[in-house]
């Protein structure tokens, strides 16, 4: 369970990133005791406030509780962690882990639906205003990157239609985490006709007000997603059995 010596100028966010994916591996479980600060620093060839602000950020984080007299000790990630943590997870352990992927898409049509119906209940000519551009942006959009962020710009703007605080503040917290780390979903967006063709289908159906059929064709859009992005990790039942948080599901 070796530290590597950082390299880099940004040493506080490599000691960040070195120490979360130790703990995402497991190498170090929840109540472990980090080695103490003056051995970690040097273990790692940083000075101690590079260290003190690596650890400082990762107690914000979720994954560390800094006691004095109890040193630094690891927390249940899957209770403390916060949401800026997901993609470094899923980039670390999806991999390993594929029932990851899977969690990140139940959780992905359960919002999607709710949007939906929300927005169809809800929205204003305004919003379907934004949300018709958004497809002809789409139209236009032949490069993946280009897709993607239409992609997350159609959820946003549901989010706006919804008129709900919380799902907008929800969508905000997710953006950087997609934004970061959209290789990992860039299957979804490969044929931009297809995914406008299955957008409009939503559109349609808020448009006219029918919630029922929006979160109809919202299911068909993200199961295409879902489709695409379970193709590239080899997904199948028998690999997913297992809950992501390596505990049995009730």
């Amino acid at each position: 369970m070796a530290f590597e010596p950082i390299k880099r100028t940004s040493a506080s966010q490599q000691v960040m990133q070195q120490i979360q994916s130790l703990i995402f591996s497991g190498a170090y479980r929840p109540g472990d005791r980090l080695p103490p600060e003056r051995e970690l620093a040097a273990e790692l060839g940083v000075n101690r406030t590079t260290l003190r602000e690596a650890l400082k950020r990762l107690e914000q984080l979720g994954l560390l509780s800094i006691r004095h007299g109890d040193g630094t000790r690891v927390l249940d990630i899957y209770s403390n962690a916060r949401i800026e943590l997901l993609g470094g997870l899923l980039l670390s352990q999806a991999a390993a882990n594929p029932r990851l992927i899977v969690d990140l898409f139940e959780a992905r049509e359960v919002v999607g639906l709710e949007l939906a119906r929300r927005a169809a209940l809800r929205r204003s000519n305004e919003d379907l205003e934004k949300l018709r551009l958004l497809l002809a942006q789409l139209n236009e959009a032949r490069e993946v990157p280009e897709v993607q962020m239409l992609e997350l710009e159609f959820f946003y703007a549901l989010a706006q239609a919804s008129s709900n605080i919380f799902y907008l503040f929800l969508i905000n917290s997710i953006r950087p985490v997609y934004v970061e780390f959209r290789d990992l979903y860039a299957a979804t967006a490969q044929d931009s006709r297809k995914v406008r063709r299955l957008q409009e289908e939503v559109v349609d159906a808020v448009e006219r007000g029918d919630e029922g059929a929006a979160a109809r064709k919202m299911k068909r859009y993200l199961e295409y997603g879902k489709k695409q992005v379970f193709k590239v990790f080899g997904l199948d039942k028998r690999k997913t059995a297992t809950p992501a948080t390596g505990r049995a599901r009730k």
